[in-house]
């Protein structure tokens, strides 16, 4: 447990979508409950981002919502692994209509029939990478199977981009968003020397001054790339 990662999400302010433990498995039956609790608190006290929880186990969903453990905050994402058929079995465990869920179907093993679940909100396709002897060789019907249901269902499918995965699919990869998770773009951030207002005067062996005629202020010279934080388009 490395709690000094804890006040990570609240130093970060501007508003993202953030994977929790994306290399390991936080409700596994090793992770005791307060361990958890304490990853919750630290989401929870930064409120303006998106949290996305995935899990092989989501029984732990299940228990810790019996005790009153699972937050219900909307910006909570609860979902589980899916890579075979035998798998939808996970999917009663889910939150359901109280929380926002998903599945990832990744690695994609064989055909799955997802027509039953339309309850659900976002779904996740992948391949299996890399170079295992018995690697799996993902087929484009398994993919359109999934697509043809989610789409009847009004979900959202989002494809994780991979070499195999855009070879069999032979096309532009499907990669959408929930609405709750899509965050607007970026707007560049002004560089000085291309603006109208960045009067630039030559001094000789010492270079050139950059003056912001809007702002009034001189530029120092460490934001010849970018604009100063007092930047008065930037702030716009």
């Amino acid at each position: 447990m490395h709690k000094y990662r804890l006040a990570m999400p609240a130093q970060k302010k501007k508003p993202a979508n953030i994977f929790v433990c994306s290399l390991g498995d936080l409700f596994g039956p090793w992770i005791p409950d307060t361990w958890i609790e304490e990853v919750f608190k630290a989401c929870e006290a930064a409120p303006w981002h998106n949290y996305l929880f995935m899990t092989r186990y989501p029984q732990r969903y299940e228990q810790m919502s019996s005790i009153g453990l699972l937050p219900r905050s909307e910006n909570f994402w609860y979902g589980t692994t899916v890579t075979r058929s035998s798998d939808l079995d996970q999917i009663v465990f889910l939150p359901r209509r109280q929380h926002n869920q998903f599945i990832n179907i990744e690695p994609l093993l064989e055909e799955i029939d997802i027509s039953d679940i339309d309850f659900m909100d976002w779904i996740i396709i992948g391949a299996e990478t890399g170079n295992r002897r018995d690697k799996v060789k993902l087929k484009q019907e398994w993919i359109e199977t999934i697509i043809t249901a989610a789409r009847a269902a009004e979900i959202p499918v989002f494809m994780n981009s991979s070499k195999e995965l855009e070879k069999v699919w032979d096309r532009d990869l499907i990669q959408e968003f929930p609405t709750e998770l899509i965050r607007p773009e970026d707007k560049p951030i002004p560089y000085c020397k291309k603006c109208e207002h960045c009067k630039i005067t030559l001094e000789g062996k010492r270079g050139s001054r950059h003056d912001c005629m809007k702002a009034g202020k001189h530029i120092p010279g460490r934001y010849a790339r970018t604009s100063p934080s007092w930047c008065p388009i930037r702030n716009e």
